[in-house]
């Protein structure tokens, strides 16, 4: 016998009338001894009752052989009283000694002890065949006689009529028979009853649940193909509580089965996504499923980045065409628009036609795409062969299909983004390089001691500075294009190059000119690339003795003065480039002067704009003055440090550029 087989004895049905059984025997003698009881105490007390009744019908002749002193008299009537059925002893006593005048049967003294036996022989309370006597009840009563000169009743003795629980048990001995017949009948009774139905009624089929149950275990190798035997097929079909219950486990085989094929379905689809680089593709496969599963004939996929443009792909699994291209649909109309509006699959057996999806009539089944970004997509699958019911199983299985569909386009627009990204960062390399390899290697004038650097926030930045010394002359830029990236760094080049080429084109150009020029240029190419940028720059041209000429709206130039310590701002005036084709007349050319010993700073808006990482305060214009000012009549490159250094625990979002100029003493 198996583990999961199940013994008669141990079957649920003898279980079941052995509680049954047990339960009635006990109650059967709980009320057997009740109703014992109840029929004792009522024989008793009717006993009691025709004891009490003897104090009528014999008091008066006891009563008159006492006062007439006549023991026969008296003796006659005990025996009288003790020759009924219900007497067992009779007791006179004297009701002014006390002592016993006359006694037949059985009695009990003062003291509780036999004083006479059952065959009237008096006994002595040493007598050696003195024993307590258990079960007598009794009732005594007074023997009066009516006194002819007080005309009051008068006390001549008294006398107790005992009865015995041996009578009250002989009463009831025939009842008592009767109830013992009754509740062993009764018990065998209900045996039978329990032992042949419950065994037919619950046992037998019972037995059949039990072996279709060990039947549904999947590692049975005829769970795949169950074989009903006949009392298996009649208890499926049964209306009863087990036939509910069996048919509950042949559905639950079936779901069982159905969702073993649908997981076995999903990891055949995971398997083969996981290799497949394009979303067409991917979708064939996930189509080839939904037909072999559901009968749909052919499919189309919706995917867009906007909710109401949406990228169709429609294919059918049979085929290796493809059809690509837009399509729109309103959120809320129509099957496709409903499901994306609710994010829930929707479901149409017989559904008319819409003319913007274009197939014929039949069912259609569209199920949104979502993750946690929102709605990516929707699939319709199209089918006019028949239709397949939505139950809660295949709604789990197609919710897993669209899951594993969202995941799929995720993963291929992620290796799409990450070699797009690759490409991206090889590019912005080379224009890294490209941009750092236009600034100057080692700047150097001659009579001044230069520390420059420029840190982008990105890959390219949109900070510029340069120093140019062309034909014999010596310039100084720093410019800071509007925002920073690849956009603001190609700015940037195109200015440097611009000014490269109008210097070389006339060396002695003026600040104020210079700008103009290379304003026009950059606006015009802003123009055709369709970008709002515009650059805070200003030019300076080293003239000789310390002077020198600037042009341009930037931040302010500060100069620490080596006579006094104290820095001083120059302002800057003038106009930003790229944002009016022409600013001549915003322009002028303004002069500062470096004595021996002077130190000047140009840098851009990444510096005071830097902020603190912990109370989140600017590093500001007075920092940086501070920082100048205490860096005394040091080298350019040991202030250059000082004030990098100051500036390393600040966050800075944007390029930083610094350039400190020192003319030699």
């Amino acid at each position: 016998m198996s583990d999961d087989s199940v013994s008669l004895k141990k079957s649920v049905a003898a279980t079941l009338i052995k509680k049954v059984f047990g339960i009635y025997f006990v109650l059967t003698i709980i009320v057997t001894f009740v109703q014992l009881t109840v029929e004792y105490f009522h024989v008793k007390e009717s006993i009691t009752n025709d004891i009490r009744k003897m104090e009528g019908t014999f008091g008066p002749s006891i009563a008159e052989a006492l006062w007439n002193y006549n023991n026969s008299q008296l003796h006659s009537i005990i025996f009288g009283m003790n020759e009924l059925s219900t007497v067992v002893g009779v007791r006179i006593d004297d009701s002014k000694e006390g002592r016993v005048i006359g006694a037949m049967g059985v009695i009990l003294g003062g003291e509780g002890q036999i004083l006479v036996t059952p065959e009237g022989q008096r006994l002595a309370s040493s007598d050696t065949t003195f024993t307590p006597l258990k079960g007598l009840f009794s009732h005594s009563f007074d023997i009066e006689r009516d006194d002819t000169v007080n005309d009051e009743p008068y006390a001549v003795g008294r006398a107790t009529v005992y009865s015995a629980s041996g009578v009250v048990i002989e009463r009831i001995k025939y009842g008592f028979f009767l109830i013992i017949v009754n509740s062993v009948i009764k018990t065998a009774a209900l045996w039978f009853i329990i032992f042949y139905f419950v065994r037919r009624i619950i046992g037998k089929p019972l037995a059949a649940l039990t072996g279709t149950t060990e039947k549904m275990n999947p590692n049975n190798p005829d769970f795949f193909e169950i074989r009903y035997s006949p009392e298996e097929e009649r208890l499926l079909r049964s209306e009863d509580e087990l036939g509910v219950l069996t048919r509950s486990f042949d559905r639950m085989r079936n779901a069982i089965l159905e969702r073993m094929d649908n997981l076995h379905r999903l990891r055949n689809i995971g398997e083969d996504l996981a290799v497949i680089r394009e979303i067409p593709a991917a979708f064939r496969r996930i189509l080839k499923t939904m037909t072999e599963k559901f009968g749909f004939e052919r499919g189309s996929l919706f995917l867009t980045e906007d909710r109401n443009m949406f990228e169709m792909t429609a294919c059918h699994p049979d085929t290796e065409d493809i059809v690509t291209g837009s399509g729109t649909f309103r959120m809320g109309e129509g099957m496709t628009g409903k499901a994306a509006k609710k994010g829930e699959m929707v479901y149409m057996p017989d559904r008319p036609d819409f003319a913007e999806e274009g197939s014929p009539s039949g069912s259609l089944l569209s199920v949104p795409l979502t993750d946690e970004g929102g709605l990516s997509g929707v699939m319709n699958f199209y089918g006019t062969g028949g239709q397949f019911g939505l139950t809660d199983e295949n709604r789990v299985f197609i919710e897993a299909v669209a899951r594993l569909t969202v995941i799929n386009i995720k993963n291929i627009q992620m290796v799409e983004m990450i070699r797009e990204h690759a490409r991206l960062r090889q590019e912005m390399e080379i224009a890294r390089h490209i941009q750092s390899v236009l600034l100057p290697e080692k700047p150097g004038m001659t009579g001044y001691d230069i520390a420059a650097s420029l840190e982008p926030a990105e890959e390219v930045g949109g900070d510029y500075y340069d120093v140019i010394s062309v034909a014999g002359y010596d310039w100084l830029v720093i410019g800071d294009v509007s925002g920073h990236g690849v956009t603001a760094g190609l700015v940037m080049m195109m200015v440097q190059t611009a000014i490269h080429t109008v210097l070389l084109d006339d060396p002695d150009v003026p600040p104020s000119r210079l700008l103009s020029v290379i304003n026009r240029t950059i606006y015009s190419n802003l123009e055709r690339m369709d970008e709002s940028k515009h650059m805070t720059i200003v030019v300076l041209a080293a003239g000789s003795d310390g002077h020198f000429q600037f042009a341009g709206l930037h931040e302010d130039i500060l100069i620490r003065r080596a006579a006094t310590g104290k820095v001083e701002a120059v302002e800057t005036d003038g106009m930003w480039i790229g944002i009016e084709p022409d600013i001549s007349q915003w322009l002028s050319t303004d002069t500062l002067k470096l004595e021996p010993g002077d130190c000047m700073v140009l840098f851009t808006d990444g510096i005071t704009e830097a902020r603190d990482k912990e109370d989140g305060r600017m590093f500001g214009d007075d920092r940086l003055a501070k920082i100048i000012k205490e860096s005394g009549n040091r080298p350019a490159s040991e202030m250059h440090k000082n004030i990098i250094a100051t500036l390393e625990p600040y966050e800075r979002p944007d390029d930083v550029t610094l350039v400190v100029v020192r003319r030699a003493e």
